[in-house]
């Protein structure tokens, strides 16, 4: 008995197929980290990695945070999962802490980064840092 063309590509196909999956299994995994940004001429909005990944753990989230350019104003939230509302804000004034001039023109420039910060007293930092420049 011969075996028919379509016989033949069946096997192919799930050859194919077990050999793909098996270099998806071995090959090594490497997390994809990405944060998002966007401004205009008075706000930037940025999302930072707040989740824990230490300890084979991996919880990945994002925080968010909005630059208030005019005022100054640092502002961010993490969304709580169970209730699906914004939870542990944040509010920094860094028109004060960079001591800008209230008549002048403030610069501020902002990046996030990714670090495991080593927690103390019981308390887990987050695995994301937010960077934030003043220009002028």
């Amino acid at each position: 008995m011969r075996a028919s063309i379509s016989d033949s590509r069946v096997v192919w196909l799930v050859g194919g197929l077990l050999a793909g999956l098996g270099v998806a299994y071995f090959w090594p995994h490497e997390p994809a980290y990405a944060t998002t940004a966007d401004r205009d001429a008075n706000f930037a909005m940025i999302t930072i990695p707040v989740g824990t990944s230490a300890a084979g753990i991996n919880d990945p989230m994002d925080g968010v945070f909005i630059l208030d350019f005019l005022t100054g104003q640092l502002k961010g939230a993490v969304l709580n999962r169970q209730r699906g509302t914004f939870a542990s804000l944040y509010y920094r004034d860094l028109a004060k802490d960079f001591d800008v001039d209230p008549q002048g023109t403030p610069h501020y420039a902002l990046a996030s980064g990714y670090a495991q910060v080593a927690g103390q007293r019981g308390k887990t930092f987050a695995s994301g840092v937010l960077y934030v420049a003043e220009l002028s």
